[in-house]
């Protein structure tokens, strides 16, 4: 929310040049870029790609169950062309309707239809070498953790929808950030993880999954702030902020990545390709 405090402070230094009250507006200002500035991109990152190395694009989507328009998710799809798709909140009419579609380029398949907003699914290209699904921190909500091959070497992605950090439910997103960050600890090299984190990079969980060595594909290789939510409702009139993530671990780093269209969901899509670092 750094970019949003940013802005508030920019509002109050008007007030005071306004009121004439130079000494604060000063400070105001101050305040406002050191906290707007950084926000507006991202540090440059040294993880550097492997000479020659293969790569996949891996899209994310949250669908926000049925509110997600049908034909505008597939034109999504049919421009990014991934490797990996990893969806949240699928529901079964999404199964019904992505049932057949994209059977070509997205074949192998796993899917956890929910009629409520933790529904969640993963398409690859490629066969996934291992399927596992689990839960965090007690919640009944799927998750899935998936093996498969990036130039010739196996990587793990963890397919993920955190609970949202409403009041009602913060306990609960909690115990699965910290069931989470002891999973990521201990992985070794060649792991991503991609989804609706419900979480920003700024918050304690984001700056303890880049301790862990893993890094945002978009700070790594994308441009802009990166906003992925929210789209619709009063909200979209305020500036977003990113909660839709893929995180790249040791080994794995990114050579594009950016933030697709309105789908209709209350969520941008987001991508990236994918591939290993240079040692």
């Amino acid at each position: 929310l750094r970019f949003q405090v940013g802005l508030a402070l920019g509002l109050a230094a008007f007030c005071l040049v306004a009121a004439r009250s130079w000494r604060f507006a000063v400070v105001a200002c101050l305040a406002c870029a050191s906290a707007v500035v950084p926000a507006l991109g991202w540090p440059p990152s040294d993880r550097l790609a492997a000479p020659g190395s293969a790569s996949l694009r891996v899209m994310s989507i949250n669908l926000e169950m049925d509110v997600a328009d049908e034909a505008l998710v597939i034109e999504a799809l049919r421009t990014t062309d991934p490797d990996v798709l990893v969806l949240q909140e699928y529901t079964p009419a999404w199964a019904r309707r992505l049932k057949g579609r994209f059977s070509d380029s997205l074949p192998h398949r796993v899917e956890r239809p929910r009629d409520d907003a933790f529904g969640i699914a993963a398409f690859s290209r490629q066969p996934w070498l291992r399927v596992d699904e689990l839960t965090l921190g007690g919640s009944l909500a799927p998750q899935l953790r998936l093996e498969l091959e990036l130039a010739s070497t196996r990587v793990v992605l963890y397919a993920l929808h955190l609970l949202p950090p409403r009041t009602s439910l913060y306990t609960a997103h909690r115990a699965q950030c910290a069931d989470l960050l002891e999973r990521l600890a201990r992985e070794s090299k060649y792991v991503m993880a991609a989804g609706d984190f419900n979480l920003v990079d700024h918050t304690a969980v984001g700056r303890e999954i880049h301790r862990l060595g893993f890094l945002d594909a978009h700070g790594v290789a994308g441009t802009g702030r990166g906003a992925t939510w929210p789209v619709n409702g009063p909200l979209r009139f305020v500036p977003g902020i990113r909660i839709d993530h893929i995180y790249l671990g040791r080994g794995i780093t990114s050579t594009a990545a950016w933030v697709g269209g309105n789908t209709g969901s209350d969520h941008l899509p987001i991508a990236c390709d994918v591939t290993l670092a240079r040692e």
